[in-house]
């Protein structure tokens, strides 16, 4: 978390620069098990498209949850990792949902890198319910385990 304003300012910045349609082009990537995850999409979703720029996010749990929680504890900060592995189910789940229904209303664009059959479960529903169709390439689906 130490250098993440740092990484989502390149990938933003790149995004406003390179962007050539309404197709993103750059994707940021969410990390879930941040507490401050869904509010920093929240946040760049809605600067991005006051900008008339699409924004794209790969959605992922994360990783370095050990060396995050060390840091912190060093420096005499909180952590900024959920206390528990369901809030960050919650969390992914969360903005996952806030995605998808961004994407049914025709802005952005969503990769949802996981090997949670639960939370694939309640996405593909979230987007069938809402009518995304399965030609729209603006939601995506990978596994992190091979």
């Amino acid at each position: 978390t130490t250098i993440q304003p740092a990484i989502d300012y390149f990938a933003y910045s790149a995004a406003i620069k390179y962007h050539k349609d309404d197709q993103p082009l750059i994707f940021g990537t969410i990390q879930a098990y941040l507490k401050d995850a869904k509010e920093r999409m929240v946040i760049a979703k809605k600067a991005a498209e006051k900008m008339g720029v699409p924004m794209g996010f790969k959605l992922v749990r994360g990783a370095y949850m050990c060396s995050e929680k060390e840091l912190a504890s060093t420096l005499g900060f909180n952590s900024p990792i959920h206390d528990s592995i369901e809030q960050t189910h919650a969390c992914f789940n969360s903005c996952a949902e806030f995605m998808i229904e961004e994407i049914a209303n025709g802005s952005g664009a969503v990769v949802l890198a996981t090997h949670n059959i639960e939370s694939g479960k309640l996405a593909a529903t979230k987007a069938i319910d809402l009518g995304i169709k399965d030609e729209r390439q603006n939601l995506q689906f990978a596994q992190l385990y091979s």
